[in-house]
C-alpha cells in the first residue's frame, strides 16, 4: 500500500501547485492512505460505470438490428429513420412493440370469433340433422346437401 501512495503521491506532485503541495506536507500517512482509497473507489466507480453505458449501448444496437428492414414494407414504414440514434432506436422499438401488440389483439379477436362461428355452424348442421331425422320419421325424403355432407 507504500508503493501505490508513493506512486500516486508522485503523480499528484506533478499536478498541483506549490501552495497545494505545501498543504499535502500537512497531511498525515492516515490522511493520505483514506485519499488513494477515495481515487481508487472513484476510479472503480468509473470503470463500472463506463462497462455499464458500454452495454447499454451495445443492448440498443442490438434492438436495432432487430427492427424490421426494407423487406417488411408494411413493419418497416413505422420504424424507418435515416440517423439510426440510440434514441431514434428505442422509440422505433417501442412503435413497432405496440404495432405487434395491436396485430396480435386483433389475431385473437379474429381466432375467438372464428370460433364462435365455428361454434353456430356446428349447432345449426345438428339442428338440420335432426329436422331431416324427423322426416325420416314422417317417410319424407330429403335430398343431402353436398356442402353439409363435406363438413361432417
Amino acid at each position: 500500500c507504500t508503493m501505490k501512495l508513493k506512486v500516486w503521491t508522485a503523480s499528484v506532485e506533478n499536478h498541483l501547485c506549490d501552495k497545494d503541495l505545501d498543504a499535502m506536507e500537512d497531511i498525515s500517512d492516515e490522511g493520505l492512505e483514506a485519499i488513494v482509497k477515495d481515487k481508487e473507489k472513484k476510479e472503480t466507480h468509473n470503470i463500472i460505470e463506463r462497462r455499464r453505458r458500454y452495454n447499454i449501448n451495445n443492448q440498443i444496437l442490438e434492438l436495432g438490428k432487430l427492427l424490421p428492414q426494407h423487406h417488411h414494407e408494411e413493419y418497416y414504414k413505422v420504424v424507418k429513420n435515416e440517423r439510426k440514434s440510440k434514441g431514434n432506436i428505442l422509440e422505433a422499438s417501442a412503435n413497432y412493440i405496440r404495432l405487434l401488440r395491436a396485430e396480435y389483439q386483433k389475431k385473437i379477436a379474429l381466432e375467438e370469433k372464428y370460433r364462435k362461428k365455428e361454434e353456430i355452424n356446428r349447432n345449426i348442421t345438428l339442428k338440420l340433422q335432426e329436422y331431416e331425422d324427423m322426416f325420416a320419421a314422417f317417410g319424407l325424403s330429403v335430398e343431402q346437401s353436398d356442402n353439409l355432407a363435406d363438413e361432417e
